[in-house]
């Protein structure tokens, strides 16, 4: 069951605001010895697309089945989430130098955008950008009320006022996982803030319940 950790709750450090991408790849360098973490991977959030929003698929215009959540990704988050792509590929380095815009969808998202037909290479145009569809992966759902994911490779310009979440895949013991990663954290950036770690069921168990009124 991954475990998902919001970093950055608080202030945005110098060095996470400087070097992103690399503190996030030097906490995995970190953790790649650890015999208590299987992988380590890091996410951010980059907005949803809403129902009825203008979007094209080879130059045809469709109505999305729903509120697509677009999510950027970092190295080994699809096996963190234990998501595996079933067709195409992951996201490359070339695809995270911005090399061409390129996504991985789920089965259901990629079926519907392709009219259960082939959907690698299929072209999405949304917001006057266009993403090539290089991967399919398992059907998951990782937010309440926004069950697509839309997946896309994080790039080098990353947009650090996005939430960051870091995600774990644990070998057995998950809280001695969550505080081997919030040790290296803080050993890296000792500002840094890293809260709300939880297993992802027990994040989606806490979106679906009731919001307490004052």
């Amino acid at each position: 069951m991954p475990i998902i950790g919001r970093l950055g709750a608080g202030p945005i450090t110098a060095r996470l605001l400087e070097i992103p991408i690399r503190f996030f790849d030097e906490v995995r360098e970190r953790m790649s010895n650890h015999p208590g973490v299987v992988f380590v991977s890091v996410s951010s959030e980059g907005g949803v697309w809403p129902i009825g929003a203008d979007t094209i698929v080879d130059d045809m215009p469709v109505q999305l089945p729903g509120t697509l959540a677009v999510e950027y990704v970092h190295d080994d988050y699809f096996a963190v989430m234990n998501q595996p792509v079933l067709e195409g590929r992951e996201f490359s380095a070339a695809d995270r130098q911005g090399a061409r815009q390129v996504a991985v969808v789920s089965e259901d998202l990629g079926r519907y955008l392709a009219e259960s037909g082939p959907a690698i290479g299929r072209l999405i145009r949304h917001s006057n950008a266009d993403y090539e569809i290089a991967g399919i992966a398992a059907d998951f759902v990782g937010r309440v009320g926004n069950p697509e994911p839309f997946t896309l490779p994080d790039m080098i310009r990353w947009n650090m006022g996005r939430y960051r979440a870091l995600r774990v895949q644990a070998a057995s013991d998950r809280d001695a996982a969550m505080r081997a990663v919030s040790a290296a954290v803080t050993e890296l950036d000792p500002e840094a803030v890293i809260d709300r770690m939880q297993t992802l069921d027990a994040q989606l168990l806490g979106q679906m319940a009731p919001s307490s009124s004052a």
